[in-house]
């Protein structure tokens, strides 16, 4: 009898959890993580923080790790972590997510899954904005040529992603720039410009060679070196020149 009540209660209180954040009651979720019983819940359920990355704030998963750190390194079928996870879904969290994912564990940045996607492979396939792919390659800058077998390095994969939509727009990528090109990364323009220069500036710090960069990326460094509207305050003052001095070492494909 005892036993059955305990499960009861317990299932109450999984319900209670599973509602608050369903329904974004943040204030109540917390209080219900400090309760033993969910506590307890928790360190059953080895998926929780997997799971917690694609629907809850960055606190919340701070919760969860302090209950069960050793989740941080969980994989699902499929090979992906919590890393992994909070790249394939859009949050207004996501940067602080993944912030405190590459604090507790920095290793995550170069953990592959079974096709051998890091999670900054999944970052440029899911056109990802340049906050959360700068904080990827500050964790790991050599992942950015690592080859994936199947969908190439990362740089690889951002021209792949991007190469359609600028080559439509080529007569005027400041159409880019355009509302019915918004999405919940940002703006298109924003995204492909600032992604573009911290691979270059990547690139140029981790002094490779040449870098492979289809012909309509040229065209767009060159307009957008042209224009007093760049804007820089996000990286060194001194990246501009660097990059224009490095056109002239890159190979167009």
């Amino acid at each position: 009898m005892y036993i059955e009540s305990n499960h009861t209660a317990n299932m109450i209180q999984k319900n209670n959890l599973y509602e608050s954040i369903q329904q974004k009651d943040w204030t109540t979720v917390k209080d219900l993580l400090q309760s033993p019983e969910i506590k307890r819940l928790i360190q059953q359920s080895p998926n929780t923080l997997f799971m917690a990355c694609t629907c809850v704030p960055a606190h919340i998963i701070s919760m969860i790790y302090n209950i069960c750190p050793q989740q941080i390194f969980f994989k699902d079928n499929y090979g992906n972590t919590a890393l992994h996870n909070a790249l394939t879904h859009y949050s207004a969290d996501t940067v602080q997510i993944i912030e405190f994912l590459l604090h507790v564990a920095p290793e995550l940045a170069r953990t592959i899954n079974h096709d051998r996607m890091l999670p900054l492979h999944q970052a440029m396939l899911n056109r990802r904005s340049p906050e959360i792919v700068a904080r990827l390659l500050e964790a790991y800058p050599e992942g950015l040529y690592m080859h994936n077998g199947r969908e190439g390095t990362s740089a690889q994969i951002f021209f792949d992603e991007w190469l359609d939509v600028l080559e439509d727009n080529i007569d005027n990528f400041e159409r880019l720039q355009g509302p019915e090109f918004d999405g919940p990364e940002g703006n298109d323009y924003d995204i492909v410009t600032k992604t573009l220069l911290l691979i270059i500036e990547v690139h140029n710090a981790l002094r490779l060679g040449r870098i492979m960069i289809p012909p309509v990326f040229t065209e767009l460094m060159m307009k957008m070196f042209a224009s007093e509207d760049i804007e820089t305050q996000s990286y060194e003052k001194d990246v501009e020149c660097e990059l224009i001095e490095s056109l002239t070492h890159l190979r167009v494909i």
